[in-house]
């Protein structure tokens, strides 16, 4: 009987031990840029036929890579699903006011390696897209609502 309660006491104490050990965790997050604005140019002289095919080409890239903006407003990503190509960058907004106001946001499923910092309101993730399929993820900090980006090859 007392070798039992020994083997109780060692059994507890090493279950102590084991929970208080610090553990190392590897944090390996990408690279968080503030957006850059889209700028349009006035011109005021007339543009030759190559120099407007420019221009157009310009400003649809620098709208294209505009409208691919997530906010995080609340609980909410606005839009809650987002369709790109392959190659498109996705810039994810902290627009939060009120009780809980830092995001994360994290990838679930097939696109794990998708995964901010902890971000304060105003601050943004970006994340390019290389391969086509679905992207499902959520906000670690609130875990409330699943946002998905559909990307097109």
């Amino acid at each position: 009987m007392k070798k039992i309660e020994i083997l109780f006491v060692v059994l507890g104490i090493f279950l102590i031990v084991l929970g208080c050990a610090k553990q190392e965790k590897i944090d390996v997050q990408p690279k968080v840029e503030p957006q850059s604005p889209v700028v349009k140019e006035t011109v005021k002289e007339e543009p030759t036929k190559a120099e407007t095919a420019k221009t157009e080409e310009t400003t649809k890239e620098e709208t294209t890579g505009a409208m691919n903006v997530i906010n995080v407003v609340g609980d909410n990503f606005e839009p809650s699903e987002l369709t790109i190509k392959v190659g498109e960058k996705v810039t994810w907004k902290n627009m939060r006011e009120g009780n809980v106001k830092n995001m994360l946001i994290k990838g679930t499923k097939n696109c794990v390696k998708v995964q901010s910092r902890t971000l304060k309101p105003g601050e943004t993730f970006e994340w390019t897209f290389t391969e086509s399929g679905k992207c499902e993820y959520i906000d670690a900090i609130t875990s409330l609502k699943v946002g998905k980006v559909i990307i097109e090859g």
